[in-house]
C-alpha cells in the first residue's frame, strides 16, 4: 500500500504535532487536593506534606503487552485476536546483564530508523489484513449500522463519526479538529481513484501508527503552575498502571463526564485491580524486576536449558507469582516465602519429584527450597551460558532485589595468577577465595559473594545439589549490608528466609514498584516519597493494593508544575 504510507507518513507529523510537551519539575510541597479531591469523610485531613520535587515525567512508547492489549480493546473478538498474530510491532527487547529497567520503561521503548520502518511496515501489513476482510470487519467496527452489504454512499456518509469514534477510543481522548480534518483529507484523497473500502483501510493504517496511540503523552489541563492531567491522561494513566490496556468503558465514561475525583480514582483502582488483567501486570513486574525474562534470551538449542525446560520454567513463574502474589491476595514476602512449587512435566525431575503426568502445573511441597529465589525460572536465567557464577548472582541479589548499591570497581587490578591457582578447587567458594582475602578485592567481594554462595546448592538448571566434584558445598555466609545489617545464615533456606524477613527487600520492592509504575528510575528529590512507600511497604509485607494505592494517592500521580506553556 504505498500509497497509504504516503499519505498516513504526512498525516503523522500532524497528528505529533499536537501531542505538547511533558512536565518539568514539580515543587518541594505538594499541596493537598482541591476541588474534586478531597479524602474521604471517614478520614482525617492530612496536613500539607514535603514530597521533593518530581523529576521530568518522559513521554512513553507502548510496549508489546500494551500494543497488542490496545489493538484487542479496539477490535473485537476474533478480529483482534487475528490483528495481534499479524502484528510485528518493535518493543523492547530482553535486557541483559545486570541492566535495571521494565520492558514498558522510555528509554527502553525508544524508536530508531529500523523501529520506525517496522511501526510504518506493520501498520500498512494490518490494514491489509483489514482491507482484505473489510465485508466483516467494516460493520464490526463503523458505528452507523453499516449493512453486511454495505455501499460505498453508506461509508462515506458514516465515516465522520467513525474518526471521531474510533478516533477517541484509539487515542485515548477525543480526536482534536486537525486530527479530524487530516484523517478525513486522507480518507477524501484515495476517494478520489478508489473505492471506500480502500479509503477506509487508508484510515485504520493511519489510525494504527499516529503517535497519539503508540505514545502515553500527558499535556495536563492548564498552562503554567500546578498542572492537573486531564481526566482522559488520568484513566490511561490509571488503566495502563494495573491492566496494561486502555481505559474500559466505565473508565472513560467517568473521563468524559470530568468524574474522577481521588475517591473515584481510588474505587476505580479497586476495581480494575480485580480483574484477570491485573494479575498478569503483576506477574510481568515480577518477571522483570527479577530478570527472569532473560529465559526470554536463551537460544533453543541451549544443551544446558533445553527449550522444553526453558518453556516450562517460563510457565512456572509465571503461575508461582500468580498463586502467590496476585492483585488480589499475597504479598511480597509471601513470593519470598513460599514452599510449593507448580511443577510442569519438564520441571517435576529437576526438583527432585515424581512426574506430575501432565502440564496442569499442580503445587508441590519441595523441602530444601523456600521463595522465588529458590526457584529453576529465577535460577537458570541467572545462570549465563549454563554456568551458575556466585559474583554475578551476589551482585544481581545485592542490586537488583535488595537496591543496595554496588562497590565500584577498582582499577589495575590483575587477578589472573591468583585465580589460575585456585582453578582446579573443587567449589566456587574455594576457587574464589582469592578474591575475598586479597586487600585489593576483598573490599568488594566481602559483600558479594556470600550472598552467591548462599545459592550454590542449585546448579544452573535449578537442580539442588549438595556437592561439587565430589566436595561438599558450604552455602553458609556472614556479610554486612553497608552498615545498616549484619547477616548471618547456614544455607539457603535459612537465608531465604532472611531475605524474606528483611527491610530491604520489601523497600526495595517499593523502590521497583515506583519505578515500574511512572516507567522510569526515581529522581534524588522524589526520595522523600519513595522512603514513604518503602516504609509502608515493610508494614504490608507487600501487598500488591498498598503499591498501587500508594502511588495513585499521591498528588504527583494526579498532576506537575509546568514553567512555560507548550
Amino acid at each position: 500500500m504505498t500509497t497509504l504510507r504516503l499519505l498516513t507518513g504526512c498525516a503523522l507529523v500532524v497528528t505529533l504535532g499536537c501531542e505538547g510537551t511533558i512536565a518539568g519539575p514539580r515543587p518541594e510541597v505538594i499541596a493537598p487536593p482541591s476541588a474534586g479531591g478531597d479524602p474521604q469523610p471517614s478520614e482525617p485531613t492530612p496536613p500539607p506534606r514535603v514530597e521533593g520535587r518530581l523529576a521530568l515525567q518522559p513521554i512513553r512508547r507502548l510496549s508489546i503487552a500494551q500494543y497488542e492489549n490496545t489493538l484487542r480493546a479496539l477490535f473485537p473478538g476474533q478480529l483482534g485476536v487475528d490483528l495481534v498474530a499479524r502484528a510485528r510491532y518493535p518493543g523492547a527487547s530482553t535486557r541483559t546483564g545486570l541492566a535495571a529497567g521494565f520492558s514498558s520503561d522510555a528509554d527502553t521503548n525508544s524508536v530508531g530508523t529500523s523501529d520506525e520502518a517496522t511501526l510504518e511496515d506493520n501498520a500498512e501489513a494490518l490494514a491489509d489484513f483489514l482491507l482484505a476482510n473489510a465485508r466483516t470487519a467494516m460493520p464490526a467496527l463503523m458505528p452507523c449500522g453499516l449493512p453486511a452489504a454495505f455501499t460505498d454512499a453508506q461509508v462515506d456518509a458514516c465515516i465522520d463519526g467513525f474518526i471521531t469514534r474510533f478516533g477517541g477510543r484509539a487515542f485515548r481522548r477525543p480526536v482534536r479538529a486537525a486530527e479530524q480534518a487530516a484523517i478525513r483529507r486522507a480518507y477524501d484523497t484515495v476517494r478520489l481513484s478508489q473505492g471506500a473500502t480502500e479509503a477506509w483501510a487508508t484510515v485504520m493504517q493511519y489510525f494504527l501508527q499516529a503517535p497519539a496511540l503508540l505514545y502515553r503523552a500527558e499535556a495536563g489541563a492548564g498552562a503554567t503552575g500546578l498542572v492537573a492531567l486531564t481526566p482522559h491522561e488520568l484513566a490511561t494513566r490509571l488503566s495502563f498502571l494495573i491492566t496494561d490496556a486502555p481505559p474500559d468503558a466505565e473508565l472513560l465514561a467517568l473521563a468524559e463526564a470530568g468524574a474522577l475525583s481521588d475517591a473515584a480514582l481510588e474505587a476505580q483502582a479497586q476495581r480494575l485491580l480485580a480483574r484477570p488483567e491485573a494479575s498478569a501486570v503483576v506477574s510481568r513486574f515480577v518477571r522483570e524486576w527479577l530478570r527472569i525474562d532473560l529465559l526470554d534470551a536463551v537460544p533453543d538449542n541451549d544443551p544446558a536449558l533445553p527449550a522444553a525446560l526453558r518453556d516450562d520454567y517460563r510457565a512456572q513463574a509465571d503461575h508461582l507469582v500468580r498463586r502467590s502474589f496476585s492483585a488480589t491476595s499475597g504479598s511480597v514476602r509471601e513470593l519470598f516465602r513460599v514452599t510449593r512449587f507448580p511443577l510442569g512435566p519438564q520441571s517435576d525431575d529437576v526438583y527432585g519429584q515424581p512426574s506430575t503426568g501432565g502440564a496442569t502445573f499442580p503445587d508441590v511441597a519441595v523441602p530444601e527450597r523456600q521463595g522465588i529465589l529458590a526457584s529453576g525460572p529465577f535460577l537458570s536465567a541467572h545462570a549465563p551460558s549454563g554456568h551458575q557464577v556466585a559474583i554475578l548472582r551476589g551482585a544481581f541479589l545485592r542490586k537488583q532485589v535488595l537496591c543496595l548499591s554496588l562497590p565500584p570497581l577498582p582499577g589495575n587490578i590483575d587477578l589472573t595468577a591468583p585465580l589460575d591457582a585456585a582453578r582446579s578447587a573443587p567449589t566456587a567458594r574455594d576457587r574464589l577465595a582469592p578474591t575475598m582475602t586479597l586487600p585489593a578485592c576483598s573490599g568488594c567481594h566481602l559483600s558479594l559473594n556470600p550472598l552467591g554462595y548462599a545459592l550454590e546448592n542449585f546448579d544452573a538448571a535449578g537442580r539442588h545439589r549438595t556437592t561439587e566434584n565430589g566436595a561438599t558445598i558450604d552455602a553458609s555466609g556472614t556479610l554486612d549490608l553497608d552498615g545498616t545489617a549484619r547477616w548471618s545464615f547456614s544455607g539457603p533456606r535459612e537465608f531465604f528466609e532472611t531475605v524474606a524477613a528483611s527491610p530491604e527487600l520489601t523497600s526495595c520492592a517499593a523502590r521497583q514498584f515506583f519505578h515500574f509504575a511512572h516507567g522510569r528510575q526515581s529522581a534524588p528529590e522524589e526520595q522523600p516519597f519513595v522512603d514513604d512507600l518503602g516504609a509502608a511497604t515493610t508494614t504490608s509485607g507487600g501487598t500488591v493494593q498498598q503499591l498501587v494505592l500508594g502511588i495513585i494517592r499521591s498528588p504527583r500521580f494526579t498532576r506537575f508544575l509546568r514553567e512555560a506553556a507548550p
